[in-house]
């Protein structure tokens, strides 16, 4: 079974479009963060806290590697491709879709939530989007498929990903 794996930074959309095309498919949706969380039983901004990045990346991991084999659509962490073993394992088990935005586009869409956001806890949203953005970049240009949605709403890039994927709406 075909996994589709959505990727991007922080902000642009990942679990909102994912829970459009699964509504649109009739595929099942995992959200990797709220999985997390759900396992943990904690916040991620908690986890965080509690026992460093590094623990949590190692429990991103894990749990990506159980999942990536299940088929469906499952919207991925910011910062789970970072990891090199995280991105092979998505390349081969399924299709890749980076949902791009600019910096100014995610800026403006994370300026309410960043409380929530542990790597935003103390980061100045114009010094921290970009730089990241730039160090990430390369890693999610990777995708199968890439999908700009900066002038798009979510409904109009679920729509995109399954005209490009050829997927059928039920």
């Amino acid at each position: 079974m075909n996994t589709v794996f959505i990727t991007g930074f922080m902000g642009s959309g990942k679990t909102t479009v994912g829970r459009i095309l699964s509504h649109l498919t009739g595929d099942v949706f995992v959200d990797l963060d709220e999985e997390i969380v759900r396992r943990s039983g904690m916040a991620i901004a908690q986890i965080f806290a509690m026992h460093g990045e590094e623990y949590f990346r190692q429990m991103e991991s894990a749990i990506l590697m159980e999942l990536a084999s299940k088929g469906g659509i499952l919207a991925l962490g910011g910062g789970a491709v970072i990891d090199a073993g995280s991105r092979k394992l998505i390349m081969k088990s399924g299709t890749v879709v980076y949902l791009r935005a600019s910096a100014a586009t995610l800026i403006g869409r994370l300026r309410d939530g960043s409380a929530s956001r542990p790597l935003l806890a103390s980061a100045v949203l114009d010094d921290f989007v970009p730089t990241m953005l730039r160090e990430r970049s390369a890693v999610y240009e990777d995708a199968h498929l890439i999908i700009d949605t900066d002038s798009l709403t979510p409904r109009q890039v679920a729509d995109l990903v399954i005209n490009k994927m050829g997927r059928s709406i039920r």
